[in-house]
């Protein structure tokens, strides 16, 4: 269960803006997602996906170690958005509906061209490793004021 707190703590890095706990949500699965599929890759939230004077923005951005990146878009997306991104460079658009929300398990679509390969199935493993990754990169928060006795 994702608490408001942890929430604010895995997404601390991102620029603050007002979102709905289910976009969040999302986001954190973004996360999760794309740190399972490569651990080495680089998270960039909120970056432009497109290149041009008005780039679209993705909620994240993953760059690989081979220079190429791809999207993740959470919630509701324009459709007409996942070819630009595409054809710009994306390798992969990953869409992560608000209905998959309602699911036991992260819900997602990832779109490619025909000439880009196809996401590395992941393993409960990766999953789990990938989770511990991100709590581990949690800011350090200060502890609760605690008296100290010595002797």
């Amino acid at each position: 269960m994702l608490t408001e707190t942890l929430l604010a703590e895995i997404l601390a890095q991102e620029p603050s803006c007002h979102q709905t706990k289910d976009h969040r949500v999302l986001k954190v699965h973004a996360r999760l997602l794309a740190v399972a599929n490569d651990p080495r890759g680089q998270l960039e939230p909120e970056a432009a996906a497109t290149s041009g004077r008005y780039p679209l923005r993705a909620d994240l951005i993953v760059w690989h170690a081979n220079g190429v990146s791809e999207s993740y878009e959470c919630g509701a997306t324009d459709g007409r958005s996942i070819i630009e991104q595409l054809q710009d460079g994306q390798v992969r658009v990953t869409i992560l509906p608000f209905a998959g929300l309602s699911m036991p398990f992260i819900h997602g679509y990832a779109f490619r061209l025909s000439e880009n390969p196809p996401p590395r199935p992941s393993t409960v493993e990766d999953g789990m490793r990938a989770w511990a990754e991100i709590l581990a990169a949690r800011p350090s928060l200060p502890l609760p004021f605690r008296l100290s006795m010595s002797i």
